[in-house]
């Protein structure tokens, strides 16, 4: 039987332990990390190595462009010295330009005005209708497509003012020729025929020295551009004197 009045004892609450303490190990500072050590010198192996393959493809590129320098002028050099003694004997080169058989234009003046007598003017004429015929022959002999083929030659444009270096002179020539052919004729002629006949002369000469000098421009052109240009200099003694010469 319970005695009343007494109440039972509390239990004890346990109390729970804590945590044990745990080692955390000192994190290594970047630079000595082994991954960070090892992608660096990946890094720098990679840039040693693009700087050593960098290197070869310059100095190919070096060679490369010295062997077609080299190429470009052989062939500058060539042509220049098939060209440049027909050239002399049928006009006066002045410093980039070149002023081609200037006598037709005396010879169609002096008819126009009178002051040339018809005889001397049409003997002078066929004198200048046979140079500028045989001048354009010569020119047409020398063949800049075969200088440069199987050469390796890459610069196109180099190319292209040779090839139409030639064509546009031997062209200008031939229309000079023709404009020396009309003028014997005019000074055969009498009246308004001669006179239609000096303006056919005279259109054609402008025609073919435009012509011409814009073929003289693409030699020019690519002389400079194989590094065998020499500029003329005003005042050579003799014909061709000043003519751009090969080196």
């Amino acid at each position: 039987m319970a005695i009343k009045g007494k109440s039972k004892p509390k239990a004890r609450r346990s109390v729970t332990p804590g945590r044990r303490p745990v080692y955390v190990p000192v994190k290594k500072p970047l630079a000595q990390r082994r991954g960070v050590q090892i992608g660096a010198l990946a890094l720098v192996a990679a840039l040693a190595l693009g700087g050593i393959v960098y290197g070869l493809v310059h100095e190919r590129n070096q060679d490369h462009e010295a062997e077609q320098a080299a190429l470009e002028k052989r062939v500058a050099s060539a042509y220049t010295t098939e060209v440049q003694s027909t050239l002399s004997a049928v006009g006066q080169p002045q410093a980039v330009s070149f002023t081609l058989l200037p006598d037709l234009k005396t010879q169609i003046d002096a008819l126009r005005s009178g002051s040339g007598k018809t005889a001397e003017v049409a003997k002078e004429a066929a004198i200048l209708q046979k140079q500028a015929s045989g001048a354009a022959d010569d020119i047409a002999t020398v063949d800049p497509a075969g200088m440069i083929r199987g050469k390796g030659i890459e610069d196109q444009v180099f190319v292209n003012d040779l090839i139409d270096a030639s064509v546009k002179m031997e062209n200008g020539l031939r229309m000079d020729a023709v404009a020396a052919g009309v003028l014997e004729q005019a000074a055969l002629a009498q009246g308004d025929q001669m006179k239609a006949l000096l303006d056919q002369a005279d259109e054609a000469r402008t025609t073919a020295e435009t012509l011409f000098e814009s073929g003289f421009s693409n030699w020019v052109s690519a002389q400079i551009t194989a590094g065998t240009y020499q500029p003329a200099s005003i005042g050579g003694q003799g014909p061709g004197a000043n003519l751009p010469t090969g080196s």
